[in-house]
């Protein structure tokens, strides 16, 4: 018993009977954001892995709500060997607030993520410089520059471009589609950020010796009182080769030609043209080392027009009076038109007999 001041004497058992406490509900809102561990590597040719994650803020701050109050089901990893980006996947349905207490808990999430990022390299075309030889040219190889994950080798890349004549061809050698293996197994090329390079490619000029034989042209006609004229030249090219390959001048104002209206009476009766190797100029853009044979030299012959005289034939009965016959015919050709002969009869017969009828002319 006790002695209370106001009710007097009161009655408390002993021992005292446990109660029931009810815990005042927290129903004011709370959000809890979440971030997911993040790393960023270069490529190596081995797996990586990101993990875990962090409680950023619980806000408000002040109300005693904590990591602790909450559970996680998710798998807060990343994985990845190969270039690119890999997501944890977390989502705020994988976090569980599990104290009663605060009725209102919301998860923000932010997602965690590893990224792989490639390796820089560099593939050049290597240039190419080829004499001319009437074929298509192109590729030389290629070049790498960087430094590839451990095992892993550039096998091949496809390099496109060819060209047949003489010239310089600036970026005509251009990569791509390189192949890259580790052992016998082909790599993801997004696991490298492949800069290709373009190379150039160069014909020069064949060195090799080309001999030209060069035949100037002949013509030989007969004498009809027109002017004539020889012209020209026959060229021989060497095996392989065509005259669209050359550019073929004559030099100091020299021409190819004889031109002529009568005929030449001294010599061998040929006007000719006058040339010699060193009058011949040649160029070529695929042959560097040309070389001229000029082995005959092209003429005019002018040949005489092939024309038969006969002096007139006659008789009489001797009369001591001498007979005479002032007459020349053409039996045979013809003269110009125009052109003829001034004949004069010289031939004469008074005593019984026969003699030749002669004559001159001019």
């Amino acid at each position: 018993n006790a002695a209370h001041p106001e009710y007097g004497q009161v009655t408390i058992p002993f021992p005292i009977p446990a109660g029931k406490v009810t815990p005042t509900k927290i129903t004011t809102p709370i959000v809890v954001k979440i971030k997911g561990g993040t790393d960023t590597k270069t490529y190596n040719g081995t797996e990586y892995t990101v993990s875990g994650y962090e409680v950023e803020s619980i806000t408000p701050d002040n109300l005693g709500y904590t990591a602790n109050d909450f559970t996680f089901t998710g798998t807060a990893s990343a994985s990845g060997t190969n270039a690119g980006k890999y997501q944890m996947n977390l989502d705020a349905s994988q976090f569980r607030n599990t104290n009663t207490k605060y009725t209102d808990v919301t998860f923000k999430v932010e997602d965690g993520w590893l990224e792989i990022k490639p390796i820089d390299l560099t593939i050049t075309a290597k240039d190419n410089t080829v004499p001319y030889d009437g074929n298509a040219h192109g590729e030389n190889g290629y070049n790498v520059t960087g430094t590839l994950a451990t095992g892993e080798t550039v096998t091949s890349v496809t390099i496109t471009g060819s060209e047949t004549e003489p010239g310089t061809y600036t970026d005509k050698l251009v990569p791509s589609n390189a192949v890259i293996k580790k052992g016998n197994t082909e790599v993801p090329s997004t696991n490298y950020n492949i800069t290709y390079v373009n190379g150039t490619l160069t014909i020069t000029a064949d060195s090799n010796e080309k001999v030209l034989i060069i035949k100037g042209n002949k013509s030989e006609v007969t004498y009809d009182g027109d002017s004539h004229t020889a012209s020209g030249y026959d060229v021989t090219y060497p095996a392989g080769t065509t005259a669209a390959d050359f550019n073929i001048t004559l030099k100091n104002n020299k021409t190819a030609t004889a031109t002529e209206t009568n005929v030449k009476t001294d010599g061998d009766g040929k006007y000719m043209m006058g040339l010699t190797a060193e009058d011949f100029n040649v160029e070529s853009s695929k042959y560097s080392n040309v070389k001229v044979s000029y082995t005959e030299d092209g003429y005019l012959k002018i040949n005489p027009r092939l024309i038969t005289l006969k002096s007139g034939d006659d008789s009489k009965t001797y009369d001591g009076v001498a007979l005479t016959k002032n007459e020349v015919t053409v039996t045979s050709g013809s003269f110009v038109s125009g052109e003829g002969l001034d004949y004069k009869v010289t031939g004469s017969q008074t005593e019984v007999g026969t003699s030749k009828n002669t004559y001159t002319y001019a």
